[in-house]
Protein backbone atom coordinates (compact mmCIF):
# COMPACT_ATOMS: atom_id res chain seq x y z
CA UNK A 1 0.00 0.00 0.00
CA UNK A 2 1.31 3.59 -0.77
CA UNK A 3 2.27 5.34 2.07
CA UNK A 4 0.87 8.38 2.91
CA UNK A 5 3.60 11.37 3.14
CA UNK A 6 1.42 13.81 4.39
CA UNK A 7 0.66 11.94 7.75
CA UNK A 8 3.78 13.57 9.41
CA UNK A 9 2.95 16.85 8.70
CA UNK A 10 -1.04 16.44 9.99
CA UNK A 11 0.11 14.91 13.25
CA UNK A 12 2.41 17.50 13.74
CA UNK A 13 -0.42 20.17 13.69
CA UNK A 14 -2.83 18.28 15.25
CA UNK A 15 -0.50 18.06 18.08
CA UNK A 16 0.57 21.79 18.11
CA UNK A 17 -3.23 22.39 18.44
CA UNK A 18 -3.87 20.20 21.37
CA UNK A 19 -0.65 21.75 23.05
CA UNK A 20 -1.47 25.40 22.32
CA UNK A 21 -5.14 24.89 23.88
CA UNK A 22 -3.94 23.17 26.95
CA UNK A 23 -1.49 26.07 27.59
CA UNK A 24 -3.77 28.65 26.70
CA UNK A 25 -7.00 26.92 28.94
CA UNK A 26 -3.88 27.23 31.95
CA UNK A 27 -3.37 30.63 34.26
CA UNK A 28 0.17 31.80 33.10
CA UNK A 29 0.74 31.78 36.99
CA UNK A 30 1.44 29.22 39.49
CA UNK A 31 0.46 31.62 42.45
CA UNK A 32 -2.35 32.96 43.50
CA UNK A 33 -4.92 35.89 42.35
CA UNK A 34 -3.85 38.90 44.41
CA UNK A 35 -6.02 42.11 42.53
CA UNK A 36 -7.81 42.42 39.49
CA UNK A 37 -7.99 45.78 37.14
CA UNK A 38 -10.25 46.80 35.09
CA UNK A 39 -9.31 48.58 31.63
CA UNK A 40 -9.87 50.96 30.52
CA UNK A 41 -9.77 52.46 34.13
CA UNK A 42 -11.45 55.56 33.12
CA UNK A 43 -13.72 55.23 30.23
CA UNK A 44 -14.18 57.27 27.56
CA UNK A 45 -18.42 59.09 28.25
CA UNK A 46 -20.85 56.91 26.25
CA UNK A 47 -24.20 57.58 24.67
CA UNK A 48 -27.30 55.76 24.28
CA UNK A 49 -26.97 52.99 21.85
CA UNK A 50 -23.01 52.65 22.04
CA UNK A 51 -20.95 49.94 23.44
CA UNK A 52 -17.19 49.65 25.00
CA UNK A 53 -14.92 46.54 25.76
CA UNK A 54 -13.66 46.37 29.19
CA UNK A 55 -10.60 44.02 29.73
CA UNK A 56 -9.82 42.39 32.93
CA UNK A 57 -5.91 42.07 34.16
CA UNK A 58 -5.19 39.53 37.01
CA UNK A 59 -2.33 40.40 39.29
CA UNK A 60 -0.70 36.80 41.11
CA UNK A 61 0.82 36.54 44.19
CA UNK A 62 4.40 35.62 42.10
CA UNK A 63 4.10 38.81 40.36
CA UNK A 64 2.60 37.35 37.44
CA UNK A 65 -0.24 39.24 35.31
CA UNK A 66 -2.66 37.71 33.30
CA UNK A 67 -5.71 38.37 31.10
CA UNK A 68 -8.37 36.97 32.66
CA UNK A 69 -11.21 38.86 30.96
CA UNK A 70 -13.59 35.57 30.11
CA UNK A 71 -13.09 34.07 33.81
CA UNK A 72 -14.19 36.85 35.70
CA UNK A 73 -17.78 37.48 36.57
CA UNK A 74 -19.10 41.04 35.52
CA UNK A 75 -21.58 42.98 37.44
CA UNK A 76 -23.09 46.32 36.26
CA UNK A 77 -24.93 48.43 38.97
CA UNK A 78 -27.91 49.70 36.79
CA UNK A 79 -28.85 47.08 34.20
CA UNK A 80 -32.10 49.46 32.59
CA UNK A 81 -29.19 51.40 31.45
CA UNK A 82 -26.24 49.30 30.33
CA UNK A 83 -25.83 45.43 30.39
CA UNK A 84 -22.60 44.08 29.98
CA UNK A 85 -21.87 40.17 28.66
CA UNK A 86 -19.84 37.19 29.88
CA UNK A 87 -16.76 38.49 27.76
CA UNK A 88 -16.61 42.40 29.24
CA UNK A 89 -18.62 43.60 26.29
CA UNK A 90 -20.62 47.17 27.86
CA UNK A 91 -23.95 48.17 25.91
CA UNK A 92 -25.52 51.51 26.66
CA UNK A 93 -29.59 50.82 26.62
CA UNK A 94 -31.11 52.51 23.84
CA UNK A 95 -33.25 54.67 25.59
CA UNK A 96 -30.57 55.57 28.27
CA UNK A 97 -29.17 58.73 28.95
CA UNK A 98 -31.81 61.32 29.40
CA UNK A 99 -35.17 62.08 30.67
CA UNK A 100 -38.38 61.83 28.86
CA UNK A 101 -41.96 61.93 28.45
CA UNK A 102 -44.18 58.79 27.99
CA UNK A 103 -44.75 57.44 24.71
CA UNK A 104 -47.42 58.32 23.44
CA UNK A 105 -48.48 56.09 20.94
CA UNK A 106 -52.33 56.37 21.30
CA UNK A 107 -52.53 59.72 19.57
CA UNK A 108 -53.21 63.22 20.43
CA UNK A 109 -56.40 64.68 22.14
CA UNK A 110 -59.47 64.90 20.07
CA UNK A 111 -58.79 68.54 18.41
CA UNK A 112 -55.46 67.09 17.29
CA UNK A 113 -53.23 69.32 19.57
CA UNK A 114 -50.36 68.33 21.76
CA UNK A 115 -48.75 71.07 24.40
CA UNK A 116 -50.29 74.08 25.72
CA UNK A 117 -53.43 75.53 24.55
CA UNK A 118 -52.33 79.18 22.67
CA UNK A 119 -49.70 78.16 21.05
CA UNK A 120 -46.06 79.68 21.39
CA UNK A 121 -45.08 82.80 22.54
CA UNK A 122 -44.38 85.95 20.04
CA UNK A 123 -41.81 85.75 18.23
CA UNK A 124 -38.86 87.21 19.80
CA UNK A 125 -37.09 90.73 18.56
CA UNK A 126 -33.99 91.01 16.44
CA UNK A 127 -32.33 92.21 19.94
CA UNK A 128 -32.72 88.85 21.76
CA UNK A 129 -29.51 87.95 23.42
CA UNK A 130 -27.71 85.44 21.00
CA UNK A 131 -25.55 82.42 22.93
CA UNK A 132 -22.57 81.19 21.23
CA UNK A 133 -22.24 77.47 20.68
CA UNK A 134 -18.62 77.11 21.67
CA UNK A 135 -15.47 78.64 23.28
CA UNK A 136 -13.22 81.14 21.02
CA UNK A 137 -10.69 78.09 20.28
CA UNK A 138 -13.53 75.94 18.71
CA UNK A 139 -14.36 75.82 15.21
CA UNK A 140 -18.35 77.02 15.56
CA UNK A 141 -17.42 79.59 18.22
CA UNK A 142 -19.72 81.25 16.00
CA UNK A 143 -19.26 80.33 12.26
CA UNK A 144 -15.47 80.68 11.45
CA UNK A 145 -14.57 83.40 9.51
CA UNK A 146 -11.79 84.37 7.29
CA UNK A 147 -8.67 85.43 8.48
CA UNK A 148 -8.79 89.14 9.79
CA UNK A 149 -12.09 89.27 10.69
CA UNK A 150 -11.31 89.16 14.54
CA UNK A 151 -12.33 86.88 17.28
CA UNK A 152 -16.17 85.99 17.31
CA UNK A 153 -18.14 87.80 19.82
CA UNK A 154 -20.94 86.59 22.09
CA UNK A 155 -21.58 85.28 25.60
CA UNK A 156 -20.43 82.04 26.77
CA UNK A 157 -21.91 78.77 26.21
CA UNK A 158 -24.74 77.28 27.66
CA UNK A 159 -27.88 80.04 28.46
CA UNK A 160 -31.16 79.71 28.92
CA UNK A 161 -33.36 79.77 31.62
CA UNK A 162 -32.18 77.06 34.60
CA UNK A 163 -28.51 76.93 32.80
CA UNK A 164 -26.56 73.55 32.97
CA UNK A 165 -26.27 70.18 31.08
CA UNK A 166 -29.04 67.27 31.46
CA UNK A 167 -27.92 65.06 34.16
CA UNK A 168 -25.97 62.32 32.77
CA UNK A 169 -25.93 58.71 34.36
CA UNK A 170 -23.14 56.42 35.82
CA UNK A 171 -23.78 53.35 36.78
CA UNK A 172 -20.34 51.07 38.18
CA UNK A 173 -18.95 48.28 37.28
CA UNK A 174 -17.10 45.09 38.62
CA UNK A 175 -15.18 41.93 37.95
CA UNK A 176 -14.98 39.07 40.46
CA UNK A 177 -12.90 35.92 40.38
CA UNK A 178 -11.75 33.42 43.06
CA UNK A 179 -13.07 35.91 45.86
CA UNK A 180 -11.61 38.43 44.38
CA UNK A 181 -13.35 41.54 43.34
CA UNK A 182 -11.85 44.14 41.13
CA UNK A 183 -12.11 48.09 42.55
CA UNK A 184 -15.05 49.47 40.34
CA UNK A 185 -15.20 51.55 37.67
CA UNK A 186 -17.67 54.26 36.78
CA UNK A 187 -19.30 54.84 33.49
CA UNK A 188 -20.98 57.54 32.36
CA UNK A 189 -23.35 58.11 29.69
CA UNK A 190 -24.25 61.42 28.44
CA UNK A 191 -28.16 62.79 29.08
CA UNK A 192 -28.15 64.19 25.88
CA UNK A 193 -31.54 63.72 25.65
CA UNK A 194 -34.43 65.65 26.63
CA UNK A 195 -38.23 65.56 26.63
CA UNK A 196 -40.92 65.61 23.81
CA UNK A 197 -44.62 66.62 23.06
CA UNK A 198 -45.08 63.15 21.29
CA UNK A 199 -42.41 60.93 22.02
CA UNK A 200 -42.30 57.11 20.57
CA UNK A 201 -39.97 54.06 21.47
CA UNK A 202 -39.95 51.80 18.39
CA UNK A 203 -43.37 50.66 16.33
CA UNK A 204 -44.74 52.25 13.35
CA UNK A 205 -46.97 55.31 13.76
CA UNK A 206 -48.58 57.54 11.20
CA UNK A 207 -50.49 60.97 11.95
CA UNK A 208 -52.18 63.81 9.95
CA UNK A 209 -53.67 67.37 10.92
CA UNK A 210 -51.59 67.68 13.96
CA UNK A 211 -50.33 70.45 15.98
CA UNK A 212 -47.64 70.06 17.90
CA UNK A 213 -46.37 72.39 20.56
CA UNK A 214 -43.58 72.51 22.72
CA UNK A 215 -43.18 75.38 25.54
CA UNK A 216 -40.54 74.16 27.98
CA UNK A 217 -36.56 74.59 27.68
CA UNK A 218 -34.81 71.05 26.04
CA UNK A 219 -37.57 69.98 25.46
CA UNK A 220 -38.50 68.78 21.56
CA UNK A 221 -42.29 68.53 19.51
CA UNK A 222 -41.67 65.07 18.08
CA UNK A 223 -38.55 62.45 19.04
CA UNK A 224 -38.93 58.91 17.71
CA UNK A 225 -36.21 56.32 19.15
CA UNK A 226 -35.41 52.87 19.20
CA UNK A 227 -35.71 52.19 15.07
CA UNK A 228 -39.28 53.65 15.25
CA UNK A 229 -40.74 54.98 12.34
CA UNK A 230 -42.72 57.98 12.25
CA UNK A 231 -45.13 59.51 9.40
CA UNK A 232 -46.50 63.48 10.01
CA UNK A 233 -48.77 64.95 7.34
CA UNK A 234 -50.57 68.59 7.18
CA UNK A 235 -49.28 69.03 10.74
CA UNK A 236 -47.46 71.86 12.95
CA UNK A 237 -44.57 71.84 15.16
CA UNK A 238 -43.58 74.42 16.92
CA UNK A 239 -41.54 74.90 20.56
CA UNK A 240 -40.05 78.08 21.91
CA UNK A 241 -38.34 76.76 25.28
CA UNK A 242 -34.51 77.25 24.60
CA UNK A 243 -31.78 74.76 25.21
CA UNK A 244 -29.27 74.36 28.84
CA UNK A 245 -26.74 72.74 26.70
CA UNK A 246 -25.50 74.14 23.61
CA UNK A 247 -23.34 71.81 22.43
CA UNK A 248 -25.45 68.64 23.18
CA UNK A 249 -27.97 70.60 20.62
CA UNK A 250 -25.34 71.22 17.77
CA UNK A 251 -24.06 67.21 18.09
CA UNK A 252 -27.17 65.74 19.94
CA UNK A 253 -30.53 67.28 18.86
CA UNK A 254 -31.16 68.18 22.49
CA UNK A 255 -33.65 71.07 21.92
CA UNK A 256 -34.75 70.19 17.97
CA UNK A 257 -37.59 70.71 16.88
CA UNK A 258 -38.40 67.39 14.90
CA UNK A 259 -35.73 64.61 16.29
CA UNK A 260 -34.93 61.09 15.11
CA UNK A 261 -32.26 59.18 17.34
CA UNK A 262 -31.24 55.34 17.78
CA UNK A 263 -32.21 54.04 13.89
CA UNK A 264 -35.52 56.00 13.81
CA UNK A 265 -36.93 57.41 10.79
CA UNK A 266 -39.41 60.54 10.81
CA UNK A 267 -41.32 61.56 7.54
CA UNK A 268 -42.82 64.78 7.41
CA UNK A 269 -44.98 66.09 4.47
CA UNK A 270 -46.99 69.52 4.00
CA UNK A 271 -46.29 70.89 6.94
CA UNK A 272 -44.52 73.65 9.08
CA UNK A 273 -41.80 73.30 11.93
CA UNK A 274 -40.78 76.86 13.99
CA UNK A 275 -38.47 77.18 16.69
CA UNK A 276 -37.98 80.35 18.88
CA UNK A 277 -35.44 79.06 20.99
CA UNK A 278 -31.65 78.68 20.99
CA UNK A 279 -30.34 75.87 20.14
CA UNK A 280 -33.87 74.77 18.41
CA UNK A 281 -32.53 72.88 15.93
CA UNK A 282 -35.64 72.61 13.20
CA UNK A 283 -35.26 68.79 12.03
CA UNK A 284 -32.37 66.57 13.79
CA UNK A 285 -31.23 63.13 13.06
CA UNK A 286 -28.24 61.42 14.90
CA UNK A 287 -26.52 57.99 14.78
CA UNK A 288 -26.27 55.71 12.26
CA UNK A 289 -29.49 54.33 10.38
CA UNK A 290 -31.57 57.53 11.80
CA UNK A 291 -33.13 59.23 9.09
CA UNK A 292 -35.50 62.80 8.49
CA UNK A 293 -37.05 63.01 5.65
CA UNK A 294 -39.29 66.27 4.73
CA UNK A 295 -41.31 66.77 1.80
CA UNK A 296 -43.12 70.35 1.28
CA UNK A 297 -41.96 71.50 4.48
CA UNK A 298 -41.20 74.83 6.04
CA UNK A 299 -38.70 75.63 8.49
CA UNK A 300 -38.09 78.59 10.66
CA UNK A 301 -35.49 78.60 13.30
CA UNK A 302 -35.25 82.25 14.98
CA UNK A 303 -32.44 82.37 17.69
CA UNK A 304 -28.86 81.49 17.74
CA UNK A 305 -27.64 77.54 17.24
CA UNK A 306 -30.44 76.69 16.00
CA UNK A 307 -30.17 75.21 12.26
CA UNK A 308 -32.80 74.46 9.81
CA UNK A 309 -31.59 70.73 9.44
CA UNK A 310 -28.68 69.31 10.79
CA UNK A 311 -27.41 65.40 10.88
CA UNK A 312 -24.79 64.14 13.14
CA UNK A 313 -23.08 60.86 13.75
CA UNK A 314 -23.29 59.54 10.55
CA UNK A 315 -27.33 60.28 10.64
CA UNK A 316 -28.91 60.99 7.31
CA UNK A 317 -31.58 63.96 6.24
CA UNK A 318 -33.47 64.45 2.68
CA UNK A 319 -35.11 67.54 1.90
CA UNK A 320 -37.47 67.61 -1.20
CA UNK A 321 -39.18 71.19 -1.87
CA UNK A 322 -38.32 72.30 1.58
CA UNK A 323 -37.92 76.23 2.26
CA UNK A 324 -35.54 76.70 5.48
CA UNK A 325 -35.27 80.67 6.72
CA UNK A 326 -32.71 81.29 10.03
CA UNK A 327 -32.38 84.22 11.70
CA UNK A 328 -30.43 83.27 14.85
CA UNK A 329 -26.54 85.02 14.86
CA UNK A 330 -24.03 82.47 15.59
CA UNK A 331 -24.04 78.56 14.21
CA UNK A 332 -27.47 78.72 12.24
CA UNK A 333 -27.08 77.09 9.28
CA UNK A 334 -29.80 76.66 6.90
CA UNK A 335 -28.00 73.24 6.10
CA UNK A 336 -25.67 71.51 8.26
CA UNK A 337 -23.55 68.80 9.73
CA UNK A 338 -21.88 68.69 12.71
CA UNK A 339 -19.82 66.09 14.86
CA UNK A 340 -19.40 62.50 13.58
CA UNK A 341 -21.06 63.64 10.03
CA UNK A 342 -23.97 62.74 8.33
CA UNK A 343 -25.68 63.02 4.71
CA UNK A 344 -28.13 65.88 3.73
CA UNK A 345 -29.73 65.67 0.46
CA UNK A 346 -31.28 68.74 -0.48
CA UNK A 347 -33.56 68.82 -3.63
CA UNK A 348 -35.31 72.36 -5.13
CA UNK A 349 -36.75 74.71 -2.27
CA UNK A 350 -34.43 77.02 -0.61
CA UNK A 351 -32.33 77.91 2.00
CA UNK A 352 -32.20 82.13 3.68
CA UNK A 353 -29.98 83.02 6.65
CA UNK A 354 -29.43 85.99 7.93
CA UNK A 355 -27.87 85.97 10.86
CA UNK A 356 -24.17 86.63 11.30
CA UNK A 357 -21.56 83.62 11.64
CA UNK A 358 -24.68 81.61 9.69
CA UNK A 359 -24.16 80.04 6.27
CA UNK A 360 -26.40 78.82 4.09
CA UNK A 361 -24.79 75.97 4.21
CA UNK A 362 -22.10 74.14 6.68
CA UNK A 363 -20.69 70.60 6.19
CA UNK A 364 -19.07 68.27 8.46
CA UNK A 365 -20.23 65.46 6.67
CA UNK A 366 -21.34 65.31 2.95
CA UNK A 367 -24.03 67.41 1.36
CA UNK A 368 -25.45 67.81 -1.82
CA UNK A 369 -27.63 70.73 -2.93
CA UNK A 370 -29.06 70.30 -6.24
CA UNK A 371 -31.78 73.22 -8.44
CA UNK A 372 -31.99 75.31 -4.53
CA UNK A 373 -31.95 78.75 -3.68
CA UNK A 374 -28.93 79.63 -1.44
CA UNK A 375 -29.11 83.23 0.30
CA UNK A 376 -26.91 83.89 3.33
CA UNK A 377 -27.05 87.99 3.87
CA UNK A 378 -24.99 87.66 6.89
CA UNK A 379 -21.99 85.37 6.75
CA UNK A 380 -20.32 83.09 4.17
CA UNK A 381 -22.29 80.99 1.84
CA UNK A 382 -20.84 77.79 2.04
CA UNK A 383 -18.33 76.37 4.53
CA UNK A 384 -16.78 72.71 4.61
CA UNK A 385 -14.64 71.75 7.89
CA UNK A 386 -11.78 69.40 7.35
CA UNK A 387 -12.81 65.66 5.44
CA UNK A 388 -16.09 66.48 4.75
CA UNK A 389 -18.00 67.96 1.09
CA UNK A 390 -20.26 70.27 -0.37
CA UNK A 391 -21.91 69.02 -3.79
CA UNK A 392 -24.42 71.83 -5.57
CA UNK A 393 -26.07 71.15 -8.85
CA UNK A 394 -27.26 74.13 -10.74
CA UNK A 395 -27.98 76.20 -7.47
CA UNK A 396 -28.14 79.82 -7.12
CA UNK A 397 -26.17 80.90 -3.95
CA UNK A 398 -25.53 84.68 -3.15
CA UNK A 399 -24.02 85.81 0.22
CA UNK A 400 -23.06 89.21 1.21
CA UNK A 401 -20.25 88.62 4.31
CA UNK A 402 -17.25 86.96 4.83
CA UNK A 403 -16.61 84.72 1.27
CA UNK A 404 -18.37 82.80 -0.97
CA UNK A 405 -17.13 79.52 0.44
CA UNK A 406 -14.69 78.60 3.05
CA UNK A 407 -12.85 75.43 3.59
CA UNK A 408 -10.59 74.88 6.70
CA UNK A 409 -9.63 73.03 9.61
CA UNK A 410 -9.89 73.70 13.42
CA UNK A 411 -9.17 72.22 16.42
CA UNK A 412 -12.93 71.63 17.20
CA UNK A 413 -12.81 67.86 16.70
CA UNK A 414 -15.86 68.37 14.72
CA UNK A 415 -14.52 67.13 11.76
CA UNK A 416 -11.70 64.19 10.67
CA UNK A 417 -8.33 66.00 9.17
CA UNK A 418 -8.21 65.39 5.42
CA UNK A 419 -9.02 67.14 2.15
CA UNK A 420 -12.39 69.08 1.91
CA UNK A 421 -14.42 68.71 -1.53
CA UNK A 422 -16.72 71.46 -3.12
CA UNK A 423 -18.08 70.28 -6.51
CA UNK A 424 -20.11 72.97 -8.19
CA UNK A 425 -21.84 71.92 -11.15
CA UNK A 426 -23.76 74.48 -13.08
CA UNK A 427 -25.82 77.28 -11.54
CA UNK A 428 -24.54 80.45 -9.96
CA UNK A 429 -22.61 81.78 -6.97
CA UNK A 430 -22.12 85.36 -6.53
CA UNK A 431 -19.74 86.51 -2.85
CA UNK A 432 -21.34 90.05 -1.94
CA UNK A 433 -17.68 90.52 -0.06
CA UNK A 434 -14.43 88.93 0.19
CA UNK A 435 -12.92 86.53 -2.26
CA UNK A 436 -14.96 83.66 -3.75
CA UNK A 437 -13.13 80.88 -2.20
CA UNK A 438 -11.06 81.19 1.11
CA UNK A 439 -8.80 77.75 1.89
CA UNK A 440 -7.08 77.88 4.96
CA UNK A 441 -5.00 75.37 7.79
CA UNK A 442 -6.56 72.53 5.32
CA UNK A 443 -6.09 70.72 1.64
CA UNK A 444 -9.11 70.79 -0.48
CA UNK A 445 -10.45 70.42 -3.67
CA UNK A 446 -12.60 72.70 -5.58
CA UNK A 447 -14.63 71.73 -8.93
CA UNK A 448 -16.09 73.78 -11.55
CA UNK A 449 -18.13 72.48 -14.00
CA UNK A 450 -20.68 72.79 -16.63
CA UNK A 451 -21.00 76.60 -17.12
CA UNK A 452 -21.19 77.52 -13.62
CA UNK A 453 -21.44 81.23 -12.74
CA UNK A 454 -18.90 82.33 -10.20
CA UNK A 455 -18.98 86.85 -9.49
CA UNK A 456 -17.17 87.85 -6.36
CA UNK A 457 -17.18 91.33 -5.70
CA UNK A 458 -14.05 91.94 -4.17
CA UNK A 459 -12.04 90.61 -7.90
CA UNK A 460 -10.47 88.08 -6.27
CA UNK A 461 -11.58 84.16 -6.72
CA UNK A 462 -9.40 82.47 -4.60
CA UNK A 463 -7.14 83.32 -1.36
CA UNK A 464 -4.95 80.43 0.08
CA UNK A 465 -3.62 81.75 3.28
CA UNK A 466 -3.35 81.37 6.93
CA UNK A 467 -5.76 82.43 9.46
CA UNK A 468 -6.95 81.88 12.98
CA UNK A 469 -6.64 78.33 13.00
CA UNK A 470 -4.11 75.92 13.08
CA UNK A 471 -0.14 76.11 14.44
CA UNK A 472 1.20 79.49 12.80
CA UNK A 473 4.20 78.15 9.67
CA UNK A 474 2.27 75.48 9.19
CA UNK A 475 -1.57 76.54 9.17
CA UNK A 476 -1.81 77.65 5.40
CA UNK A 477 -4.23 76.52 2.57
CA UNK A 478 -3.54 73.79 -0.15
CA UNK A 479 -5.88 73.87 -2.88
CA UNK A 480 -6.13 72.09 -6.22
CA UNK A 481 -8.52 73.72 -8.05
CA UNK A 482 -10.30 72.51 -11.26
CA UNK A 483 -12.56 74.39 -13.92
CA UNK A 484 -13.94 72.53 -16.56
CA UNK A 485 -15.64 74.61 -19.56
CA UNK A 486 -15.74 77.56 -17.28
CA UNK A 487 -15.73 81.58 -17.52
CA UNK A 488 -13.81 82.82 -14.93
CA UNK A 489 -12.83 86.01 -13.26
CA UNK A 490 -10.87 87.44 -10.45
CA UNK A 491 -7.20 87.17 -9.16
CA UNK A 492 -5.77 83.97 -7.47
CA UNK A 493 -4.07 85.15 -3.98
CA UNK A 494 -1.46 82.73 -1.94
CA UNK A 495 0.46 83.41 1.03
CA UNK A 496 4.49 81.92 1.62
CA UNK A 497 2.81 78.45 3.29
CA UNK A 498 0.02 78.17 0.89
CA UNK A 499 0.02 76.39 -2.33
CA UNK A 500 -2.58 76.14 -5.46
CA UNK A 501 -2.77 74.39 -8.04
CA UNK A 502 -5.22 75.35 -10.74
CA UNK A 503 -6.00 73.13 -13.58
CA UNK A 504 -8.03 75.12 -16.73
CA UNK A 505 -9.42 72.53 -19.18
CA UNK A 506 -12.32 72.13 -21.86
CA UNK A 507 -12.51 75.74 -23.49
CA UNK A 508 -11.93 77.34 -20.01
CA UNK A 509 -11.35 81.03 -19.86
CA UNK A 510 -9.30 82.66 -16.49
CA UNK A 511 -9.21 86.43 -16.48
CA UNK A 512 -6.55 87.86 -13.52
CA UNK A 513 -3.46 87.83 -12.29
CA UNK A 514 -2.30 84.93 -10.40
CA UNK A 515 0.24 85.28 -7.40
CA UNK A 516 0.69 89.59 -7.72
CA UNK A 517 3.13 89.83 -5.13
CA UNK A 518 5.13 86.62 -5.81
CA UNK A 519 4.63 85.46 -1.70
CA UNK A 520 2.79 81.73 -2.79
CA UNK A 521 5.14 78.39 -1.76
CA UNK A 522 3.53 76.86 -4.49
CA UNK A 523 1.82 78.51 -7.79
CA UNK A 524 1.10 75.86 -10.38
CA UNK A 525 -0.87 76.58 -13.32
CA UNK A 526 -1.84 74.15 -15.73
CA UNK A 527 -3.57 74.84 -19.16
CA UNK A 528 -4.50 72.39 -21.61
CA UNK A 529 -4.72 73.82 -25.93
CA UNK A 530 -8.45 75.02 -25.53
CA UNK A 531 -8.60 77.05 -22.62
CA UNK A 532 -6.98 80.79 -21.98
CA UNK A 533 -5.31 82.66 -19.61
CA UNK A 534 -6.15 86.36 -20.30
CA UNK A 535 -3.47 88.13 -17.84
CA UNK A 536 -4.64 91.27 -16.03
CA UNK A 537 -0.95 92.07 -14.52
CA UNK A 538 2.29 90.87 -13.70
CA UNK A 539 2.06 87.46 -12.21
CA UNK A 540 4.48 84.66 -10.65
CA UNK A 541 4.11 81.17 -11.28
CA UNK A 542 6.77 78.41 -9.48
CA UNK A 543 4.85 75.99 -12.15
CA UNK A 544 3.54 75.99 -16.01
CA UNK A 545 2.41 73.84 -17.95
CA UNK A 546 0.88 74.30 -21.43
CA UNK A 547 -0.42 72.18 -24.21
CA UNK A 548 0.12 75.13 -26.38
CA UNK A 549 3.76 75.10 -26.68
CA UNK A 550 3.86 78.18 -29.00
CA UNK A 551 1.92 79.63 -25.49
CA UNK A 552 -0.70 81.85 -27.79
CA UNK A 553 -3.36 80.75 -25.25
CA UNK A 554 -2.05 83.47 -22.73
CA UNK A 555 -3.53 86.80 -23.43
CA UNK A 556 -0.80 88.85 -21.81
CA UNK A 557 -2.10 92.46 -22.80
CA UNK A 558 1.43 93.51 -21.83
CA UNK A 559 1.87 92.27 -18.67
CA UNK A 560 5.10 90.09 -17.73
CA UNK A 561 4.42 87.02 -15.86
CA UNK A 562 7.73 85.24 -14.37
CA UNK A 563 8.46 81.42 -13.81
CA UNK A 564 10.69 79.70 -11.57
CA UNK A 565 13.78 78.73 -13.82
CA UNK A 566 14.90 76.20 -11.49
CA UNK A 567 12.21 73.87 -11.43
CA UNK A 568 12.39 70.36 -12.95
CA UNK A 569 8.65 70.86 -14.01
CA UNK A 570 9.52 74.26 -16.27
CA UNK A 571 12.08 72.43 -18.01
CA UNK A 572 10.67 72.80 -21.30
CA UNK A 573 11.08 76.23 -21.03
CA UNK A 574 14.55 76.38 -20.43
CA UNK A 575 14.72 78.66 -18.28
CA UNK A 576 14.40 81.57 -21.42
CA UNK A 577 12.07 84.70 -22.27
CA UNK A 578 9.36 84.49 -24.48
CA UNK A 579 8.22 87.19 -25.93
CA UNK A 580 4.18 87.10 -25.95
CA UNK A 581 2.02 88.41 -28.57
CA UNK A 582 0.18 91.33 -26.58
CA UNK A 583 3.62 92.61 -25.74
CA UNK A 584 4.31 91.02 -22.52
CA UNK A 585 6.62 88.83 -21.71
CA UNK A 586 6.71 85.15 -19.75
CA UNK A 587 10.48 85.38 -17.86
CA UNK A 588 12.60 82.50 -16.18
CA UNK A 589 13.48 83.65 -12.65
CA UNK A 590 15.28 82.44 -9.69
CA UNK A 591 14.23 83.41 -7.07
CA UNK A 592 10.82 84.04 -7.52
CA UNK A 593 10.01 87.25 -6.04
CA UNK A 594 9.62 87.46 -1.98
CA UNK A 595 10.48 83.90 -2.25
CA UNK A 596 13.51 82.75 -0.17
CA UNK A 597 16.29 81.09 -2.14
CA UNK A 598 17.56 78.52 -0.03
Amino acid sequence: MKKDSTFPIYFGLVLLWITSFIFSTQTTSAGTLSSIQIQPATPPKLLAGQTIQLTAKGTYSDGAIADITSKVSWSISDTLVATISATGLVSIVESAGGPGMPGMLGGPPPDGTFGPAGGPPPRQGDDSPGVRPRSNNSSRAGQPRPSGAGPAGGPPPGGGPGGGMPTPSVVSIKATLDGVTSPSVSLTILATEGPAIYLQSGGNVSRSNQKIIASDKNTSGVKVTDKGTFTLSDSNVATSGPTTAMEYSSFYGLNAAVLALSGSKITVTNGTITTRGTGANGAFAVGNGSVVELSKVKIDCLASGAHGVDATIAATIICTDVDITTAGHGAAAAISTDRGGGTVTFTRGSAYTSGTRSPGIYSTGSITVSNAKITATGSEGIVIEGKNSVALKNITLSCLKQCGAMLYQSFSGDADVGTSILTITGGSLTAGEGPMFYITNTSAVIDIKDGAKLSAVSGTLINAAAGRWGNTGSNGGRLTFKADGEILTGDIVCDNISSVTAILQNKTTLKGTINAEGTAKVMALTLDATSVWEVTGTSYLTSLTDQDVTLANIHDSGHTIYYDSKADVNKWLGGKTYPLSGGGKLRGRWPLKNQDPF
